[in-house]
């Protein structure tokens, strides 16, 4: 049986670390709660020299689940502006019952910041 889901308000998330640190957003688990997320959007300052990823980890059916998503491209395809990414998901993400979720932008290295937000609920 499913447990319920988290309330239907969207909440905005973000985080904007310093340079050269990943960003992160933790929806930390929660006893009754079902995490759901409907977007993910962010990008760098800059153009970091590696090829970078977003990743999300989350548990479906007792099972932990790693999605990645390649946001930097090669420097010889690179156009302006710096890399960003805009993500929906319809249907949303949702992971188990008192299970977090944990959406992960890597470094861009060097001084370049990445910022990461999300939606969910």
């Amino acid at each position: 049986m499913r447990g319920p889901v988290s309330p239907i308000t969207p909440v905005p998330k973000t985080d904007f670390p310093a340079d050269a640190t990943a960003a992160v957003i933790t929806l930390a688990a929660t006893a009754g709660v079902r995490h759901v997320v409907d977007k993910v959007f962010g990008g760098y300052d800059d153009y970091p020299d590696l090829l970078t990823t977003l990743t999300i980890t989350l548990t479906v059916a007792a099972t932990a689940v790693t999605l990645t998503y390649p946001v930097t491209v090669p420097a010889s395809v690179q156009s302006d502006p710096p890399p960003n990414f805009d993500l929906n998901f319809d249907p949303p993400l949702q992971g188990d019952e008192n299970k977090e979720i944990v959406i992960t932008l890597l470094s861009g290295a060097g001084a370049i910041a990445g910022k990461l937000n999300a939606i969910t609920r």
